[in-house]
């Protein structure tokens, strides 16, 4: 293949070729129209909040066996609650106490002032979505709703199944590629609008090498949720279907005076954005000659846009203390290799910072 491709030299050495593959090249020459850079701030997403009414704040009434009649797309049962072993730590059902509704929907979005409004996809409307904070012990259940368009503006797909990327969670509710909802090919549930995820936030090793509570040196920290569907991630995610999912215990506490002591200094409730604790989301975005999003459907081996993005803006500012920070970098896709670098705008040295 490599040879009819064109793609060995003669001495068997692999050809340096523009892009990622030889087709790459022959592909759209697309440039996306001038953007000014550094003019709008940094946007940070609002942390989601639980609702107050926990599980009695859900319609219908969330349920350990998948609610197909009431418009859930999920087909298993909660395991953690119907495994006598699992259902022993975590049962029962009606102890979880954080309870969350997100919709996915259409919403107009403004990238760069230098360019036209985007129908964008986003949970919540918001690109990226609101982050989650939730600490390592606290059950979760996470409601989504599919409220995205008919029209799907050229690409992506309305069928979705959100994955908790790194997340040790239950299969049911993992968002495997194939859970994607609603799914036509399953008449039973082929109308379905909604999906219970059941986060248990606990670490690896639990139930066998670290019981009860699992091995703290699988602590994560920084996660993301995205839209998962078969054959359809990269687009739905290139159209916005994906935010930040952060992790806290006794040590990664968000508080500069507790635990690891990492930058950060709470709100007055742990639903806040944490001061000098911020997610950045980087990508490349390519604009067509109109301004509007765009990707190329045909190019199977990636697409490499020409705007980088921070938190959905092109290019934006962050005003900062004489401090340290804490900055949560996620490589948001699609194709895209990053070299990061703190560098002084007065005489470009580098800053040093730890990793």
């Amino acid at each position: 293949d490599l040879m009819k491709l064109g793609l060995l030299s003669s001495s068997g050495f692999l050809i340096a070729k523009h892009g990622l593959s030889s087709r790459v090249a022959d592909a759209k020459d697309m440039v996306s129209p001038y953007t000014e850079a550094f003019t709008r701030p940094l946007p940070i997403s609002p942390v989601k909040r639980p609702l107050n009414d926990g599980l009695s704040g859900l319609w219908p009434y969330p349920t350990v066996d998948p609610n197909n009649a009431g418009g859930e797309g999920r087909t298993r049962a909660h395991q953690a609650f119907v495994d006598p072993v699992l259902a022993a730590k975590f049962g029962p059902f009606t102890d979880i106490q954080k309870v969350y509704e997100v919709w996915q929907k259409a919403a107009p979005i403004k990238v760069s002032p230098n360019l036209p409004e985007q129908r964008m996809w986003g949970f919540d409307g918001l690109v990226p979505g609101p982050t989650y904070h939730a600490r390592y012990g606290e059950q979760m259940l996470v409601r989504n709703h599919n409220h995205l368009p008919a029209d799907n503006g050229g690409f992506g797909m309305q069928r979705v199944s959100t994955h908790l990327h790194n997340g040790h969670t239950p299969s049911e509710s993992d968002g495997f590629p194939y859970d994607f909802f609603p799914n036509p090919t399953k008449p039973a549930i082929a109308n379905a609008s909604f999906y219970d995820h059941h986060y248990p936030n606990v670490l690896a090793g639990f139930a066998s090498t670290h019981a009860p509570d699992g091995d703290v040196n699988e602590s994560l920290s920084t996660l993301w949720y995205h839209d998962h569907m078969a054959g359809y991630t990269a687009q739905n995610t290139y159209k916005g279907l994906s935010g930040f999912y952060l992790m806290f215990n006794h040590l990664d506490a968000g508080d500069e005076t507790k635990g690891f002591r990492l930058p950060g200094v709470p709100g007055s409730s742990f639903y806040d954005n944490i001061k000098y604790d911020i997610p950045l989301m980087i990508c490349d975005r390519l604009f067509d000659s109109n301004g509007m999003l765009y990707f190329d459907l045909f190019e199977r081996d990636g697409i490499i846009g020409d705007k980088f993005l921070v938190n959905g803006q092109v290019q934006p500012f962050l005003e900062v203390e004489p401090r340290r920070y804490r900055f949560r970098i996620l490589s948001g896709g699609p194709s895209r290799f990053y070299q990061l670098f703190l560098t002084n705008k007065a005489d470009k040295t580098a800053i040093p910072f730890w990793q």
